[in-house]
């Protein structure tokens, strides 16, 4: 497939890295967050500014929304967990939960699990946000947590260079899956075919197959860290991101690689790529170190 790529716009006006990148509760905006602090609701049909939600004390290191409340989930490097509505732009709740940052938040049913520093996944009550149970996996950060929906198991990537599975119905029950040298920072489920996709620090795509319980490949994708992966539906690509300052698309069914944006090419980012988003099913957000948001409009 040939698959055409334009660069649409910048988003400017952080201070700092930009880590934190999600989806808003309204179809055409998206929410992102970093190192200086703000919280900035952004609206792709607007040609002004983007909103301040809010600025905290601190690096913003993740953030999440979902769709039965209009929550925003801040997760910070201090490991506070802040919770915001954002119909009312209030903050409800600042949860002190995690030593050492907090990396990623997931919705799963009437639960939420939050992935810190500390090597410990927090599994808040949805109704009112009390501490439910706290799972002990590793030792080093917990970097990305993810949820297989058809054997109802969560998967997390961690800087000790392990993958731990975890079912939902018996979270103490961890193994884990070896592949990586060092620290993992991306993980995905393809939907295509079941394959569990991983990245990090060796900046190699490892690909598992999860019937099999085996690696199948490691392609060597990038020339540094991975920081993110994604699935883009309407292509049936996977895009993933790294500090070697690219987005690499790919074949989802055949790990083809299609297209390298970067700067020479595409006046991509200046430095490390830290998320990806796709929003309205064709435009593809980046975020990176260059303190810059990139929108990119996918066609064939």
């Amino acid at each position: 497939m040939s698959i055409k790529v334009e660069k649409i716009k910048d988003y400017n006006g952080h201070k700092d890295s930009i880590y934190g990148l999600c989806k808003g509760i309204k179809p055409d905006t998206f929410i992102s967050g970093g190192g200086d602090g703000y919280i900035v609701e952004w609206d792709t049909n607007s040609h002004s500014d983007g909103k301040l939600i809010a600025r905290i004390e601190g690096s913003v290191y993740t953030l999440y929304t979902e769709t039965e409340k209009p929550y925003l989930y801040v997760g910070t490097a201090k490991g506070d967990l802040y919770i915001f509505d954002l119909q009312q732009v209030t903050l409800l709740y600042t949860l002190p939960l995690h030593i050492g940052g907090i990396f990623d938040i997931l919705k799963i049913g009437q639960y939420l699990y939050v992935a810190g520093a500390d090597g410990i996944i927090s599994v808040l009550n949805y109704h009112d946000f009390s501490i439910h149970q706290k799972i002990k996996v590793s030792d080093k950060s917990i970097r990305k947590i993810i949820h297989d929906t058809t054997t109802n198991t969560l998967f997390a990537g961690c800087s000790d260079a392990y993958i731990y599975k975890l079912p939902l119905d018996h979270l103490y029950q961890v193994t884990r899956i070896e592949g990586h040298e060092n620290s993992i920072f991306a993980l995905l489920l393809n939907p295509i075919n079941h394959h569990l996709l991983s990245g990090g620090r060796d900046a190699q795509l490892h690909i598992y197959d999860l019937e099999k319980q085996i690696e199948l490949e490691k392609i060597a994708a990038h020339l540094l860290h991975i920081k993110d992966i994604i699935y883009i539906p309407k292509f049936e690509l996977l895009a993933s991101s790294s500090m070697d300052k690219s987005i690499k698309l790919w074949d989802a069914h055949t790990y083809t690689l299609l297209k390298v944006l970067d700067k020479p090419k595409y006046i991509a980012h200046s430095s490390s790529i830290n998320k990806l988003l796709m929003i309205q099913d064709e435009t593809l957000l980046s975020v990176s170190d260059d303190k810059n948001i990139i929108a990119w409009k996918l066609s064939v």
